[in-house]
């Protein structure tokens, strides 16, 4: 993971939603597979759950949130009941952890990419 995230060793701030245990242990076996065994998705993948910049929920809204993965956003909506949902799927399920270099939201589902969907599911 360290190597995956070597673009992120800098000052920079980021804010990065983390998909649960739960949430990464619920994608099909084959999936997991196919993201373990390249590098390349792996990285991918991480990117893009981090955004450049510190944002805490308080600062979270509707609308599209820029990644590290170039063009390609997350897309932030809110449900009736006044949740953020996440690409129409992800919950918060924790927030505002803070880290050294910036703060880390707990996620209920893997995101993926819409460059990914076709390979990895």
């Amino acid at each position: 993971m360290t190597s995956l995230l070597s673009s992120t060793t800098s000052t920079s701030r980021y804010t990065v939603f983390a998909p649960s245990n739960a949430a990464i242990n619920s994608l099909p076996a084959d999936v997991l597979s196919r993201i373990k065994n390249s590098p390349t998705y792996a990285r991918l993948l991480v990117e893009y759950h981090i955004h450049r910049g510190t944002l805490h929920s308080q600062s979270l809204k509707a609308g599209t949130l820029n990644t590290i993965y170039p063009h390609h956003g997350i897309g932030i909506t809110q449900n009736a009941a006044g949740n953020l949902v996440f690409n129409g799927l992800g919950n918060l399920e924790m927030t505002d952890i803070e880290a050294d270099n910036g703060v880390v939201h707990v996620l209920s589902h893997v995101l993926i990419p819409s460059s990914l969907a076709p390979v990895v599911g």
